[in-house]
């Protein structure tokens, strides 16, 4: 925030965008778990949030990451209503993926509990990597999304990641939400990165590290 109060993102430089006025909790505690001084990827100078909560401001803002040169990019963003489909925001992600490079890490969603149990869109992306949330136990929590329509012929969420009981605000509060475990993934990424730069130019094979290295 302007006031700087949340100690654990005082020393990042934070560039934010959105058609939203006031503070995002949610975005807070997500850049928190990603690269706050505690975070997965501590360390990193700067992190760009686009703070939304409009659907057809998806475009506007993947397209505000490329002008910043955001190539690792961490989502919470859900389309319930076309759960289980390739909508045209999985499409979407896809082409940036595939020739803009870029390395997407989305929520898988939290419709597991429901009838519908998917994963919605734009998780449904092929080239997403998309994050189910995972319980203490390693097994994946009952309310997150799994599974999409079986002519799709993937398997999705592509991993899950500690999302139960983390605490990721000031109030010291328990979360559990797929929004969580998806900065987890993102920070590994991040530092993989740091460790292999040309990855950058191979979202397909972070991908492939990522699921041949997980539990």
């Amino acid at each position: 925030t302007p006031e700087n109060e949340h100690s654990e993102l005082s020393d990042l430089d934070i560039r934010t965008a959105g058609d939203c006025s006031t503070d995002d909790e949610h975005a807070e505690r997500v850049t928190r778990l990603l690269c706050g001084s505690n975070g997965v990827a501590k360390g990193i100078h700067s992190a760009y949030v686009y703070h939304t909560a409009l659907t057809s401001s998806f475009i506007p803002a993947m397209n505000w990451f490329l002008d910043n040169l955001c190539f690792v990019i961490n989502a919470s963003l859900v389309f319930p209503s076309n759960a289980g489909k390739y909508s045209w925001a999985s499409a979407f992600m896809d082409f940036q993926v595939r020739y803009n490079r870029v390395i997407f890490c989305i929520c898988a969603g939290n419709e597991g509990a429901n009838t519908n149990h998917y994963v919605t869109p734009p998780g449904t992306a092929y080239n997403a990597i998309t994050v189910a949330n995972s319980t203490k136990d390693a097994y994946i929590r009952n309310k997150s999304s799994y599974e999409v329509e079986k002519e799709l012929k993937m398997n999705k969420p592509t991993i899950a990641a500690p999302g139960t009981g983390v605490i990721a605000d000031k109030n010291n509060m328990l979360l559990a939400w797929t929004s969580f475990a998806t900065p987890i993934v993102t920070g590994i990424v991040i530092k993989l990165l740091e460790e292999a730069p040309a990855l950058q130019l191979f979202p397909e094979a972070v991908s492939a590290i990522l699921i041949a290295s997980a539990t």
